[in-house]
């Protein structure tokens, strides 16, 4: 159960190649002039690479635990006609990641199927586990922004103290991934 997770946000840090960096959506802008103030520039089309992925795995998810095999992530951002949101497709994915722009902030659309809750009635235990996901960030610039992948795992039921010391997890918890993206 730790790998499944991980497995699952790399699609995730695929788009942090094209993403930014304020999960809180506050207004960053400043009173000078330029680019760099906040809904005064939209994110470059094109090549984006993700840094060096931070982990904050409150969970023990087991996020980072392969970071030694960690490869650059290459994604191309393409942004919708209105300017409202843009498409991030990298060439291992079949399927393209949609988000939405707030100002210069974005959340995106998580991959179907990803986290389902688990129901341990199967096993003799009243619980249930669910993982929730999201994912989003914020541009700091045209050319650069960050992407975070949230976490929260939380259960439901009688036996959920059980459970959580089955799968070694303190429950409810938050797990979170960012990586620093940059246009290229």
């Amino acid at each position: 159960m730790c790998r499944s997770p991980l497995l699952l946000l790399l699609p995730l840090v695929l788009v942090a190649c094209s993403s930014g960096s304020d999960k809180d959506g506050a207004d960053d802008s400043g009173s000078g002039s330029g680019s760099d103030d906040a809904g005064d520039f939209a994110p470059q089309e094109g090549t984006w690479e993700g840094g060096e992925f931070t982990y904050d795995d409150a969970c023990g998810l087991g996020l980072g635990n392969d970071s030694e095999d960690e490869e650059r992530v290459l994604v191309t951002l393409t942004m919708d006609a209105d300017g409202g949101g843009f498409t991030i497709v990298d060439e291992e994915e079949e399927d393209p990641i949609i988000c939405v722009l707030d100002g210069q902030s974005f959340t995106c659309e998580t991959p179907e199927g990803d986290m389902e809750d688990t129901d341990f009635s199967e096993y003799g235990y009243v619980a249930l586990v669910t993982m929730d996901q999201v994912m989003g960030g914020d541009f700091s610039s045209e050319t650069a922004g960050e992407l975070r992948m949230v976490i929260d795992v939380s259960c439901e039921g009688a036996d959920c103290a059980e459970v959580a010391e089955m799968m070694d997890l303190d429950m409810p918890c938050t797990s979170i991934m960012s990586v620093p993206l940059l246009a290229g």
